[in-house]
C-alpha cells in the first residue's frame, strides 16, 4: 500500500514554497463544499477553526506564513480534507 505523508514545513522553509503548496490546496478545494482554509494546519490547528473562533473576517484570516509549523492536505474525501492517507 502507498503512503502519502502529509508535507511539514517550518519556519525557516522559503515562503514562496508556502504559497506554491497553498495554491496547490486551493485548486484541490475547487469544486468541492470544503474552504482551503481547512486543509491547513498552523502549529497543530486547522486555520479555519482558529479564524471562526478569533472572529475573523476572511480578509483578516488571510494566511501570511510568518512563522510556526504549517501541514497541508494530501486530498479531500469526503468533502473532508485529508492530512494524511
Amino acid at each position: 500500500m502507498l503512503s502519502i505523508a502529509s508535507k511539514v514545513y517550518l519556519c525557516g522553509v522559503e515562503r514562496a514554497n508556502l504559497y506554491r503548496e497553498y495554491a496547490r490546496v486551493i485548486e484541490m478545494c475547487a469544486n468541492t463544499s470544503v474552504h482551503p482554509d481547512s486543509c491547513v494546519k498552523v502549529n497543530g490547528h486547522v486555520w479555519r477553526d482558529v479564524c471562526v473562533k478569533a472572529g475573523l473576517l476572511r480578509r483578516e484570516s488571510a494566511l501570511i506564513f510568518d512563522g510556526g509549523e504549517y501541514i497541508f492536505a494530501v486530498s479531500i474525501d469526503d468533502d473532508k480534507p485529508v492530512f494524511k492517507i
